[in-house]
């Protein structure tokens, strides 16, 4: 029996297939083309670090914000007269590797960024993180400390020899100092961080230089039970409340939360508690307090916020 021609040509011509390459040659002549990224596009060109970098990268996703999400727009004042700070804003947006939206899933993955400047990333690993995961159906980016950002539909999976482009939701914040963090009124939990001062109280100085640190904060409404209950402890009488509740809020090392996987981590204060819930992210815990705001990403480490 002799087989179908179309059958035939079809066994041959299926190796063959692929996908059309990238009609950009680099990811500035991607922006440059986008009528709605003329902030991002000036503040690049007034760089000469930051047009190497977007005409040279590979390997790449890059999270853009289009010029109707940012509040301000005059280029020619502060923030976007700091160049310093510009330059790690627009390093932080490029993430390594190439990540579709059809790769993100409900489990948060954690990837390099291209920000290396020790006044924003006093990390071991050297770099600023990004967080990628699929948050109620949409594809969510988070970096620096501030608010996360979803991936727009219109403006999703733009292609350029070397990554993506995805437009995104508002503008991204480079990561700050745990105290300025800490004092950020624009974060999305706000009021609750305006006890966080106070629950690190102490220590700050000494973690501010520490690379790789974890601290679990507490909301107003714990913070005050917490005090409530230490009170009545008998080491209150020798020891500074804030610096006891600091101990048992801070661990070494960096745990995202990816990490919340059921291991067992120690705080400075000798306490064991179990990091859990990664597979219902962002529904994480500490020991048994709810995570009300997870990956709160600060210069050397992570924050995560407990109801108790």
């Amino acid at each position: 029996m002799t087989l179908k021609l179309s059958v035939l040509l079809s066994c041959f011509l299926l190796p063959f297939t692929y996908a059309a390459p990238a009609s950009y040659p680099n990811a500035l002549a991607l922006i440059e083309d986008q009528s709605d990224l003329t902030i991002i596009r000036t503040l690049i060109n007034r760089d000469s670090e930051l047009i190497s970098l977007y005409k040279t990268v590979k390997d790449v996703t890059i999270f853009a914000a289009p010029d109707d999400t940012f509040p301000a727009r005059d280029l020619d004042v502060p923030p976007f007269t700091d160049k310093a700070f510009v330059r790690a804003v627009l390093q932080q947006i490029v993430v390594e590797g190439v990540h579709s939206t059809d790769d993100f899933t409900p489990k948060p993955v954690y990837y390099e960024s291209k920000l290396t400047n020790s006044t924003y990333a006093n990390l071991s690993l050297g770099a600023a993180v990004a967080r990628l995961v699929k948050l109620n159906d949409k594809s969510n980016f988070l970096a620096g400390g501030g608010v996360s950002a979803n991936v727009l539909d219109t403006g999703a999976n733009l292609a350029f020899q070397g990554g993506l482009v995805h437009k995104i939701s508002n503008p991204i914040n480079v990561t700050f100092s745990i105290a300025a963090t800490f004092s950020d009124t624009a974060l999305p939990v706000a009021p609750n961080y305006s006890i966080l001062n106070a629950s690190a109280f102490g220590l700050l100085d000494a973690l501010e230089e520490t690379k790789d640190v974890t601290i679990f904060a507490l909301t107003n409404e714990a913070f005050a039970a917490a005090v409530k209950g230490f009170l009545n402890k008998p080491q209150c009488l020798s020891r500074s409340v804030l610096d006891l509740l600091g101990e048992y809020a801070v661990v070494g090392g960096v745990y995202y939360g990816d990490s919340f996987d059921g291991r067992g981590v120690k705080t400075l204060g000798g306490e064991s508690v179990v990091l859990s819930g990664v597979g219902e992210f962002p529904e994480l815990r500490v020991g048994g307090a709810r995570v009300v705001v997870p990956d709160v990403f600060v210069r050397n480490g992570v924050v995560h916020v407990l109801d108790g």
